[in-house]
């Protein structure tokens, strides 16, 4: 059962609660002592939230059996600096813990290893610039987005056997190296200062489905073998092409976000299951049959904004949208687009066309010209 709590420190142990939740009470330079928690013996979820508290306060944490049967542990939004007295006991005297939430603290280094149980960790908006996690069994989620982590190398993360998401966004990271964490099924490192991605940074992700790389500085990419990804976002960075080999090892992408980018060139691999590819606001001047032959299952084609003077389509039996407008386009002709027999929505306005003859295009209920 959940019961209220007197909202201080020194009233905790008054609580038969399997959860007590604290928020914004000013306990700065509090210590949380044993009798405030050792007769909590059902005491499941413990939150104090932007309490105020300091490194001091974690002395209860020291030595100390806590109720075993505790499985979340939030401390979001306090000012602590640093938690290796919690951590190095937390095996200990926290086995059952699933939960740990250290977010919006003044964390500048976290390592933790031989919990058995941990599920989910999150360290997000802390100041973080080195991160050590070894041999947590259990652990799922890990989140250390709006951070201070400019490196992240394969040793970091280190027998992790059942990591499947791990989010670190907003940070200066400039080098990713993930290890093979091969039940990994997404991997979120948007808006960061990623330059590069080679095949061996993401070598081993045999289970990964989404990848987002959104908003970094990336002008190379090539992907390894990725039999499980279906969905790549890599809008906003610096890419000048799209080669057939960067994507080769990821045959069953379903769809693509590459828009705002600097590509002046698109040359795709035949994904024979992409249904959506966004690359407009980039600098295409041509899209030929031999960028986009092998797409047989797309449905969705995104070019606009780009400096398109020449399109001319191969066979795509199901693409239903194609927006080609802000362009530079000045002639289309019927052959440019017979292979479109699927076609519903065509988007050409503010392009700068003079000839216009479409073909026999039967599905077509949507033409937007002017």
């Amino acid at each position: 059962q959940e019961s209220e709590v007197d909202p201080t420190v020194s009233n905790l142990a008054a609580a038969d609660a399997s959860t007590i939740a604290l928020q914004n009470q000013n306990f700065s330079g509090q210590v949380l002592q044993s009798r405030h928690l050792c007769h909590l013996t059902a005491l499941q979820v413990l939150a104090i939230e932007s309490c105020q508290l300091e490194d001091v306060a974690l002395s209860v944490f020291t030595g100390m059996p806590i109720s075993p049967l505790l499985t979340s542990l939030n401390l979001r939004g306090n000012r602590f600096r640093t938690v290796t007295p919690l951590l190095q006991q937390l095996p200990l005297l926290l086995p059952n813990l699933e939960e740990l939430n250290l977010d919006e603290n003044q964390l500048t280094t976290f390592a933790l290893a031989n919990h058995s149980a941990l599920q989910s960790l999150r360290l997000e908006w802390n100041n973080i610039t080195t991160l050590q996690l070894t041999s947590l069994a259990q652990l799922a989620r890990l989140y250390v987005s709006r951070n201070n982590i400019s490196i992240l190398e394969r040793n970091a993360l280190v027998d992790l056997p059942s990591m499947t998401d791990l989010y670190i966004r907003h940070n200066p990271l400039s080098r990713l190296e993930v290890p093979p964490l091969n039940r990994l099924t997404m991997l979120w490192a948007t808006t960061n200062q990623i330059t590069q991605i080679s095949a061996a940074d993401l070598e081993g992700l045999d289970s990964l489905r989404f990848l987002l790389f959104y908003e970094n500085k990336i002008s190379s990419l090539e992907l390894p073998v990725l039999n499980s990804l279906t969905f790549l976002s890599i809008e906003g960075n610096l890419l000048t092409q799209i080669k057939p080999a960067s994507l080769a090892g990821a045959p069953f992408l379903d769809q693509i976000y590459a828009y705002d980018n600097a590509l002046n060139r698109l040359s795709m691999p035949p994904l024979s299951l992409l249904r959506l590819l966004s690359v407009q606001r980039n600098e295409l001047t041509t899209l030929v049959p031999s960028d986009l032959e092998g797409l047989s299952s797309l449905q969705q084609l995104y070019v606009f904004t780009n400096r398109l003077t020449h399109v001319e389509m191969p066979v795509l039996p199901n693409l239903a949208g194609l927006q080609l407008h802000e362009n530079r386009i000045t002639s289309i002709q019927p052959a440019s687009l017979a292979g479109l027999a699927s076609l519903q929505f065509l988007g050409i306005y503010n392009n700068a066309i003079t000839s216009l003859a479409l073909p026999n295009l039967s599905l077509l209920t949507s033409l937007i010209v002017h």
